[in-house]
Order: structure tokens, then sequence, then C-alpha cells
């Protein structure tokens, strides 16, 4: 936003000065702090074993003898020091002493002779030099800084536990993780299931000296609701521009105090150089704060001024022009008002001296006898921590390793790790011979890397995939992909074109197994889509599928009764029965109670139009005489004739075409 004043030129590191006898790092020359000649490492009493009760008294008893005065413990409430200059002094923190004695000063929080003597320690702390030692064990501290590939690993992020993934990042991801504790991850290529177990063994290779700087910040951050200032340590690698951890006070309690020379300028300068970009990111955040947090309030203050300018000028148009000038210096005066300002002032720096080794780890079986290289460590023996290993493609240190079977260590973003078997590929090792090392193919689904091993084709497609993403067809042995592959709507089993079977009404796949056919036509259907007949169980398409007219059931052609008495279509619910005088089956609704159907009942003499229907009858039937005396009773399909005559009854049941449906006769015409 453009009216936030941001002072970026302060943000730089600014130079601080020290005393006349002393020099900033960024300057020339380098001198040493002056101290006594019989004082070196922790520094002790020469005149008295007494130590002081106060820790007030201790610290001034180490800034005295910082200084070069000769101390002297004669009570565990006094210390009494002869200064260079040829001076003596007395401090306590006894406020009885104190009274007592008039040379003695007496120390307490907020007083005078306290406040001088931090004053003059951070004097003598603005520049120093540090020697850390090498008094740890090279192999136990990278045996112990280092943890191999859980074969767990990656079941946190959702890899499904496959030991052939890794973080591409260095964060931890679970409680188990060991890059919580500070560990380095090494990753190698899995061996097979019948090797041995492996144990990692250390040896040191080289020792050396290294150098690196820690600088002291005050960065300090104000704006409109006030100043805070608050102070960061930055460490840094002067030989290659690697940040490091600051020193812990566990580190930092077994230094010896060294001595800085003229060549450690130039370091000192290198290394504050470095440091800008490890410092940055801490201006940018304390900037981004302070504009989030004054952003509102100037935004309604610019905008309350705008709108009563814009009300001047409708109101006063011949004043328009001084009334823009005016509201440009009232936004200004805001922006001013507003402004937030970020610096970092550099407090102190420190030249620290570290051991260093380099350690070279082999793996070897259970048995001792084979032994493999696994990778080459740097262990800083004065911090006691390993540094993370540096990826031999990008430069960058990881704290995740990944180990190609020639040794060269790479990140998680630069290695290429098969997702199947776990098989490393390395770029550096792929562009030193090309001709035997073996590329990794993207799977054309996940886009993971797979082996030559690991990597298969589509049947259908011939495109690559990984062993995850194909599919062997449930009807035959074909494998196929995603996109080629059909799912069955109803076990979701993966089908090919030739074993697919289809539904004629959604046309979703279908396997074999799944797929109905209709009993009358065949159609292929879906178990949505099919219905079943209730008393042989077949599958029936919508067209074929008949509904009892009694209970509404499905019922198909061959399993439906047409009563001839109602003319409704029925399933095995009608409960059919014979007619004690026509002898037709009908429903138990029609028959009722009488064992007669309803044309039985209702018998009356026939009718011309009758005749007429019997006469169609008797041309189907020679045996038929029309000129009998019949009688005629219907229902809803057909037409009952009966003709009765001495021991003797003659029945013969005709459909409304004329088609006889039934005949039946007793007496000497039924012999």
């Amino acid at each position: 936003m453009s009216w936030i004043r941001w002072p970026w030129p302060r943000r730089k590191a600014s130079q601080t000065t020290t005393t006349a006898t002393r020099q900033s790092p960024t300057d020339g020359a380098v001198t040493t702090v002056a101290r006594s000649e019989t004082v070196s490492g922790r520094l002790s009493n020469s005149f008295s074993n007494r130590e002081p009760c106060d820790e007030l008294l201790r610290f001034a008893r180490d800034t005295l003898n910082a200084q070069g005065a000769r101390v002297r413990v004669e009570e565990d409430d006094l210390v009494i020091a002869t200064l260079p200059a040829g001076g003596s002094a007395r401090y306590t923190t006894t406020l009885a002493r104190a009274r007592a004695e008039d040379a003695t000063v007496l120390l307490a929080e907020g007083s005078a002779a306290l406040t001088a003597l931090f004053d003059e320690a951070a004097q003598h702390t603005r520049l120093l030099a540090l020697d850390l030692g090498d008094g740890g064990d090279p192999v136990a501290i990278a045996l112990a800084g280092v943890a191999q590939l859980a074969p767990h690993c990656g079941r946190c992020v959702g890899l499904g536990g496959s030991p052939a993934r890794l973080h591409a990042t260095d964060t931890p991801h679970c409680a188990a993780c060991p890059l919580r504790d500070g560990r380095i991850v090494l990753r190698r290529e899995p061996a097979g299931p019948a090797a041995p177990s492996t144990s990692l063994q250390a040896t040191v290779t080289r020792r050396w000296v290294a150098e690196s700087i820690e600088l002291t910040w005050r960065v300090g951050s104000s704006d409109r609701q006030g100043r805070h200032d608050e102070w960061l340590r930055i460490a840094v690698d002067p030989a290659t521009g690697r940040g490091l951890a600051s020193l812990t006070l566990e580190q930092s309690t077994g230094a010896q105090a060294g001595a800085l020379n003229p060549p450690d300028s130039a370091t000192l300068r290198t290394g504050q150089t470095q440091a800008q970009s490890l410092l940055a990111p801490a201006l940018d955040a304390a900037s981004v704060f302070l504009q989030q947090r004054t952003a509102d309030a100037y935004q309604r203050r610019i905008a309350d001024v705008t709108i009563q300018h814009e009300r001047l000028r409708r109101e006063q148009p011949d004043q328009a022009r001084e009334i823009t000038a005016t509201l440009e210096r009232e936004l200004a005066s805001i922006g001013e008002v507003y402004a937030i300002e970020v610096e970092a002032r550099l407090e102190g720096a420190c030249l620290i001296r570290s051991t260093m080794a380099e350690v070279a780890l082999t793996s070897s079986s259970s048995s001792g006898q084979d032994q493999q290289a696994v990778a080459s460590l740097t262990v800083d023996v004065g911090r006691g921590v390993v540094l993370a290993p540096t990826c031999i493609v990008c430069g960058k240190p990881t704290q995740v390793a990944i180990v190609c079977p020639n040794g060269d260590t790479l990140c998680g973003d630069c290695a290429q790790v098969c997702a199947s078997c776990g098989r490393v590929r390395c770029q550096h090792c792929a562009e030193a011979t090309p001709a035997t090392t073996a590329t990794l193919t993207a799977c054309a689904t996940c886009g993971e890397l797979t082996c030559a091993a690991c990597t298969h084709a589509c049947d259908v497609c011939g495109q690559p995939h990984c062993s995850g993403h194909l599919w062997a067809c449930k009807g035959g042995d074909r494998s196929l992909c995603l996109r080629c592959a059909a799912l069955c709507k109803t076990c979701d089993a993966p089908l090919c074109e030739d074993h697919m079977l289809t539904c004629g009404v959604c046309e979703d796949a279908l396997c074999m197994e799944h797929a109905l056919a209709c009993k009358q036509c065949g159609q292929m259907l879906c178990v949505a889509h099919a219905s079943q007949c209730v008393t042989c169980h077949a599958p029936l398409c919508a067209t074929h599928a008949l509904a009892c007219a009694e209970c509404g059931q499905t019922m198909c052609t061959q399993d439906t009764f047409a009563c001839v008495g109602c003319g409704r279509q029925l399933c095995s619910c009608a409960a059919p029965t014979t007619c004690a005088t026509c002898q037709i089956t009908y429903c138990s609704q029609c028959r009722g109670a009488t064992d007669s159907c309803p044309a039985c009942r209702s018998l009356a003499d026939a009718t011309e139009a009758d005749l007429v229907l019997l006469q169609c009858a008797a041309e189907h039937n020679p045996t038929i005489n029309p000129r009998r005396s019949w009688q005629a009773g219907h229902n809803a399909r057909a037409t009952v004739f009966v003709s009765r005559g001495v021991g003797r009854r003659s029945v013969v049941v005709v459909a409304p075409d004329g088609e006889i449906v039934g005949t039946h006769a007793t007496g000497w015409l039924g012999r």
C-alpha cells in the first residue's frame, strides 16, 4: 500500500561502536579484549577459594576478571578488586555492610553500580571469540543424530504405509517422526525380504577447525501505537553462507575464551553480509504485522477526509483548486502519522571456532561380513550436532536425505524414487553414466514415478501405469487402466469392452454375474430396472411385466391367469376353481359360494344374438346342434350355452369371436 512509508534503507544492520579502543565487526581492524594474564578459560579467584553467595556478586567477579582486574573474595558477601588503572573497588549485596563501610558499594537491582557493570559487560561482549573445543566423540554423535527410515513412514500423510514414500520437505508430520528430535533421516533402497538385518557403523575420516559467526541484532519496529524492540540471534557459516543453529546454554558453558586476530575482520564482515538474507524474513514479518495492525484505521481516516473535501468541493465549486491542494496536504500528513518503521541494529558479534569431523557411515549385516557405504556426514564436535547433508543436485541442506546406490545424498525434491518398490534413481549418477542408469516412468494416472520392473502397460491404450492403477478385467485376464475400464454398476468390478453388458434402460455397465435378461424378450437389465415375476421369479422388463389386478404384484405372461368370468389378469392369488356346471376355471371371486360362475347363475333363454354366436361355434364343432333349446348366460370373456333334456345336459362355452372355450356333457350325451 502506497500510503505507508517504508523505511527500507533503515532495515539493514547499522554499525555500532563500542569504545575508543574497540571497533565494530564492520570496521577494518579488530582488537582483542583486554584480559588478565593469569586468567584463562573458566575464571577463578587466585586469592581465595570462597564462592560469592549471590548471583550479582558472581556476575561482578566475572566482569572484573574480564577487565583484567585482580579479584579476591574475602567474605561470601564481599568482592574486592584491584583495577588495571591502579584503583580498587569493593562490592557487596548486604545492606548492613554497605552502610558500615564507606568504600563498599551496594549491588542491587536498578542501582547505578550494577548498571555500570552491565554496560561494561555489554561493551566487552560486543565483539568476542569462543573456542568450543573437541571434547565429544564424533562417532557417537553421528550415530545418535541419524535415524533410518521406519517401515511405516508416510502413513501419517495418507501414503498407505508404503516404505517407498518419503517426506518431500523437512517438516515432521507425526509424533513418531525422528525429525522432531532434531535427527537426520536417511533413506536407502529397501533390501529384499530375505536380506539379513543391517546396522550402521561410523568411522572418522578427517578433522578440521571451522569458524562460524553468531550475530545479535536488535530489531526495532514502530508505528502510531508505539515501539517494540526484540533481539534476534543469527548464526551463519561464512564459508558456505549456510544458516546454523544459535549456541545453546549447554554448548556455551564449556566454551573457552578465544583471541581475535586482524584477519578475522574479513570473516566477520563476510558473516554479517550473509546474515542479511537470513535477517530479511524477520524484518518482513515485522513490517507486515505493523501494516495489518494500522491498515483499517488508516483507511477509515483517509475515507473520512476524502468525503469531507468532496462535500466542500460540491458546496464551493469556485474554490475547487484550493480544496484539492488542502486534501493532498491532509493525505500526506495522515501518511506521516500512520507510517511504520522497521530497523535492525547490530548489537554484538561472536566468532565461534569449533572442531569438525567428517564421518563415513557404513552398513553391515548381522554376520558382519557384508559392508556397504551409506553416506558421509559432517559432525560439529564442538556443538555436538550432526549437520544436515547437502543435496548433490540442488546443493540445499536437507534433514531428510535419500541415499542413492552409489552413496550420493539427495533431498526429497530432487530424488526420483519408485513408488512401488522404492528403487532410487540419482540424477547425478544418470548424468555420469547414462547408459547404465535406468530411467523412471511416470504413471499416466497418478504421475508417480516407477521403475521398469514396476511399470506395466494397459492392454487397451498401451500407456504406462504403476501397479496400483491397473486392474484385471473380471471376465478375462486383460489389464485395464482407469480410463479404459468400465465399472460394473453393482459390484464395481473392472470390465473391458468385450465382457461388458449394458442395461437397456440406463445404459450402465454390468458384468455377466449382475446382468439380468428379461424372460420374454432377453433385454439386459440392471437390478434397479428389472422386475421379478412373483411366481417363477424370472426377471422382466417394463414392457413384459404384468401387474395382478387383485394384489398388484408383478407376473409374467406364462404365469398369468385370465379369469373368464370377470376378465381380470391375476397371479396365483386368484385361487382358481372349476365351475360345477360349465367346468371352466374361474377365480374365487367369480365362483363365489355356489360353485357356479356368474354365467351359470344367470342362465336364460338364448336370444337371437346368442343363437347367432352359437351358430358360429357350430361351424367349428359340428356336434353342436343349434336347433335344440338353449339357455345362455354371459361372463366377461365368454357366453355359456346350456341345453337340457331327459337324462342329459350339454354345455358349450363360446368366446365373443365364436371360438369354443370349452364343452361339457352329462347323461347319455356324455358317454
